[in-house]
């Protein structure tokens, strides 16, 4: 089960600001996610879906996003060079070597035979809020023909001072799929630094926590030698 997974990939055409922003190269990126109900009988189900921080780190080629729980807790890696990913199980200790593409590809496939499938409404509005220091605009997604007509609300706070590079993977092996985390999955001039939206009595939240720049060390995309290898 996949809560909230069909609503949210959400594939925009549309650009926020005039302005181009300064592109990170090198970042590391953390959200705070929240998923709650005010249904008691639902309270157990959604925390057991629910995860507690997702981390984004991107360097070059490489890219890393760790869930710390959730349904898909654990790592995946993508190495753009060679052309390779990964899905890294830490509780089991194990890694799965998978396929991935990007959600961009898809979705221009998607476009050909399906025309406007990813048209758009947005309202902007007059709240402004600033996350980790950078200046936020806060948007309605009114329409989307990847949002459920049973979510009842959805917002997002978008900064156009910066950009990251290609976080829109879908990566898939034979035991799993991975989606892109939601707010990155948005291809805005800027970065969705929070998301917030409801449907059926349950309330998903995605905050910005922190945001570096600093060097990034080439272990970090290591894969853990001890764990056991699927799919080599």
């Amino acid at each position: 089960m996949r809560i909230f997974t069909w609503s949210f990939l959400f594939l925009f055409h549309f650009k926020t600001f005039a302005t181009e922003p300064k592109l990170l190269k090198n970042v590391v990126l953390t959200y705070k996610t929240e998923l709650g109900t005010s249904i008691p009988e639902m309270q157990q189900l959604v925390k057991n879906f629910a995860q507690n921080q997702i981390t984004l780190i991107i360097k070059d080629d490489w890219y890393m996003k760790t869930e710390t729980s959730g349904q898909n807790q654990g790592t995946v890696l993508v190495d753009n060079k060679n052309k390779n990913a990964y899905i890294i199980y830490d509780k089991t200790q194990e890694v799965e070597k998978a396929t991935y593409w990007t959600v961009d590809g898809v979705e221009g496939n998607v476009d050909a035979f399906i025309p406007d499938s990813r048209k758009t409404l947005l309202n902007s509005s007059n709240e402004r809020d600033t996350i980790l220091g950078y200046p936020c605009i806060k948007y309605e997604v009114v329409k989307s023909s990847y949002k459920s007509p049973t979510v009842s609300s959805m917002y997002i706070w978008v900064t156009d001072s910066i950009e990251i590079p290609q976080t829109r993977y879908e990566i898939s092996s034979k035991t799993k799929v991975v989606s892109p985390i939601i707010p990155e999955a948005i291809p805005v001039s800027g970065v969705v630094l929070k998301l917030a939206a409801t449907e059926n009595n349950i309330t998903l939240t995605y905050t910005a926590t922190s945001l570096s720049t600093k060097p990034i060390v080439e272990e970090t995309f290591n894969i853990p030698e001890a764990y056991t290898k699927i799919g080599f």
